[in-house]
């Protein structure tokens, strides 16, 4: 299990892997290739263009983390920023996807709050639930003491999960980015 600082966390906004995050960008992308073929008059597809993911994903993991913010500000009148954001994308797919690692200014008033946070506790005692399948490695005792600094993982599984039902993030919009284009031959 890896720890974080208290400042810390990892925000599971879902990934880039066959999400509406990369249905997103993808349709971003579908838009840049027909403007650019009706400008130029080309008739370029796809294959015809290096796209710099990294880039694009970076741009919108910095935007999701404002939105996100935002929410945070507007919900639960709490002035919450991320800083210092990480994609952190696993080798395999299988059993996990991206998340976003960062630091979080306020983490104690955060933290504070969703402590009597009546609704946030009935997702916390449900989230530390062993079941067929799965065993918890925190209980609910432990997450809620900020065992190992446990506490805003969950708090922003919360939030996160509250703000993919709303679909803040179909207002994010990135600029296209190109390694280079291709020659067409």
């Amino acid at each position: 299990m890896e720890y974080f600082k208290e400042n810390e966390t990892r925000l599971e906004f879902g990934g880039f892997y066959e999400s509406i995050h990369s249905e997103i960008i993808d349709n971003h992308i579908e838009y840049f290739i027909e403007s650019e073929n009706d400008l130029n008059d080309t008739e370029k597809e796809y294959d015809d263009y290096d796209f710099d993911y990294q880039s694009m994903y970076n741009q919108y993991i910095k935007q999701y983390c404002k939105m996100l913010s935002n929410h945070i500000k507007n919900e639960y009148n709490l002035n919450i920023d991320f800083t210092d954001l990480k994609l952190i994308s696993p080798k395999y797919y299988n059993f996990e996807t991206d998340k976003i690692e960062c630091k979080v200014s306020n983490h104690k008033d955060l933290i504070s709050y969703f402590k009597n946070d009546n609704d946030f506790l009935d997702f916390l005692n449900q989230a530390t639930q062993s079941y067929d399948g799965y065993i918890s490695y925190y209980d609910f005792n432990q997450a809620i003491n900020n065992k190992d600094n446990i506490l805003m993982l969950y708090i922003f599984k919360y939030i996160c999960n509250e703000f993919y039902d709303n679909a803040y993030f179909y207002d994010i919009y990135i600029d296209i980015e190109l390694e280079k284009e291709k020659e067409i031959a």
